[in-house]
């Protein structure tokens, strides 16, 4: 995903890869309540990188994945 003016966008693909449905987030710039903005979504573009990632798309983020079921992970988190 890139702006108008072709700079990358953080995006996290949350689901549905590569189906009709996916879904996905994208980080914007900060916007006025009546102002618009255009995106596009870019694909087999030569010499791009793409990689989806939540930390890119959400200022707090956590996937949870790199901890034990019914532990209290560390960082952002407390208990």
């Amino acid at each position: 995903f890139v702006d108008q003016a072709g700079q990358q966008l953080g995006y996290w693909i949350a689901a549905g890869f590569g189906t009709a449905t996916t879904e996905v987030w994208v980080t914007l710039p900060t916007l006025g309540a009546s102002e618009t903005t255009t995106i596009f979504a870019t694909f087999d573009e030569p010499g791009a990188s793409y990689v989806s990632s939540l930390a890119d798309a959400f200022a707090e983020a956590d996937d949870f994945e790199s901890y034990a079921v019914g532990s209290v992970p560390g960082g952002l988190w407390t208990q």
